[in-house]
C-alpha cells in the first residue's frame, strides 16, 4: 500500500500543476488556479513525507484529495473513483497513526477487496429491515388482545412478543 500511496501522491501533484496550467489559461478558470497551485505542492511535499508527516497532515491531504477529485473529474465514474483513492489514503494513513502494521503491509488490491467487504458489510446493516417502533406497538396491541381473548396460550404469547421485539433466548 505504500508503493501505492507514492504513486497516488505522484500523480495527484502531476494532475494538480497540469490542470492549474489549464485552468490559468481562461479567464474564469483563474479562480481554480491558485487552490490547484497550493494542491500541487502540498502533493508534491507528500510524495516524500515520512510516516509521522503523513500522520500530521493527513486531514488536509484527505482534503485536498476531494478537492482534486471533484475538480478535475471528467465524469461522476472518475470523480467517485477519485473519491474513493482519497479514502483509501486516508485509512492508510490512519492505519498508520493507530500502529496498523498489518494493514499497511497489504497491497493495493487486498485494501481494496477488504475496504469493500467492509462497505458492503455496512451498507447491509445501514439498511436492514427492522419494524418500525410504530409497526412493533400495533403488533404487540393485536397481540395482547389475542391473549386476552384466549386465542393463543400465554407460551405462543411469550415466542411471539420475543419475535416481534426482535429479542433472542441467551
Amino acid at each position: 500500500m505504500k508503493d501505492y500511496a507514492k504513486t497516488y501522491f505522484l500523480v495527484a501533484w502531476i494532475v494538480s500543476i497540469v490542470m492549474a496550467v489549464l485552468y490559468g489559461i481562461t479567464i474564469a478558470g483563474l479562480v481554480l488556479t491558485i487552490p490547484l497551485v497550493i494542491a500541487f505542492k502540498k502533493f508534491k511535499a507528500a510524495e516524500k513525507m515520512s510516516d509521522t508527516e503523513l500522520v500530521e497532515h493527513r486531514r488536509s491531504l484527505f482534503g485536498w484529495g476531494i478537492f482534486l477529485s471533484i475538480v478535475c473529474a471528467p465524469t461522476g465514474i472518475v470523480m467517485i473513483a477519485l473519491i474513493v483513492c482519497s479514502i483509501l489514503i486516508n485509512n492508510y494513513i490512519k492505519d498508520i497513526e493507530e500502529g496498523n502494521a498489518e494493514k499497511t503491509e497489504k497491497s493495493f488490491s487486498d485494501t481494496v477487496v477488504d475496504s469493500s467487504k467492509e462497505l458492503w458489510k455496512n451498507t447491509k446493516e445501514a439498511f436492514a429491515t427492522k419494524p418500525s417502533l410504530d409497526k412493533q406497538k400495533e403488533e404487540l396491541a393485536k397481540l395482547d388482545q389475542m391473549k386476552n381473548e384466549g386465542i393463543i396460550t400465554e407460551e405462543e404469547y411469550a415466542a411471539k412478543r420475543k419475535k416481534i421485539l426482535d429479542i433472542e433466548d441467551k
